[in-house]
């Protein structure tokens, strides 16, 4: 009887492993365009009131080194400003690594139109994860959220923790910061400047990158 209940208990779990969708993992190249965040939760210390602040989408594209490069702009009561990280390609499909050798895996799910980006390691002597859940729009899809939401507890966390912020684009971020009126080419103008001064010094750590976008 044990045998035949270890046996029904094997089969169970390999019927619901070959459910689930299999996740692929990302090149550079597949990564390149915009992105939108649409699922995130971690364990980093967070304030339970901007879990639910809006994001912008965010964009990957090859820098001068050809490096992968993570880009968002970020806003300011000047202005935009534009954060940059850039990712060195790791020894495993799917993985790449921040300045501070922080390691970031990125899988598709089926279709390549969602992917899962997991981060796991040591910051200021803890042990934290955060993972987030991104798509090519804005549009919702619920076998991509239903992937995502296993894949948080398959990490141990819990599904109830994870954010759903919404969606917006930078314009009207500005706006609701009463920047409205600045015109596009002064922002813009604005932009670059910001950029060319300190562009090589916005490659702060993901703690740096959480207190950025808990302002937005």
């Amino acid at each position: 009887m044990q045998l035949l209940l270890l046996t029904a208990g094997l089969g169970l779990l390999w019927a619901l492993e070959e459910q689930r969708p299999q996740l692929v993992p990302a090149s550079s190249g597949q990564l390149l365009g915009k992105w939108y965040i649409q699922l995130w939760v971690g364990t980093l210390p967070i304030p339970a009131q901007r879990r639910s602040h809006p994001l912008p989408p965010f964009t990957f594209v090859m820098n001068q080194l050809q490096k992968l490069e993570f880009r968002m702009n970020l806003t300011k009561p000047i202005g935009c400003l534009p954060y940059k990280m850039s990712l060195s390609l790791g020894n495993d499909p799917g993985s790449f690594y921040t300045g501070w050798r922080h390691r970031i895996r990125i899988t598709f799910l089926p279709g390549k139109q969602f992917a899962i980006a997991y981060f796991s390691g040591t910051m200021v002597q803890t042990f934290h994860q955060m993972m987030m859940l991104m798509g090519r729009t804005p549009d919702k899809d619920p076998e991509a959220t239903r992937t995502f939401e296993e894949f948080v507890e398959s990490k141990g966390l819990n599904r109830s923790d994870i954010a759903r912020p919404p969606q917006v684009e930078l314009a009207t971020v500005m706006a609701r910061k009463g920047l409205a009126n600045l015109s596009a080419k002064f922002r813009g103008t604005l932009c670059s400047a910001i950029k060319g001064r300190w562009g090589e010094e916005l490659a702060q750590p993901l703690s740096d990158l959480e207190s950025d976008l808990s302002e937005l």
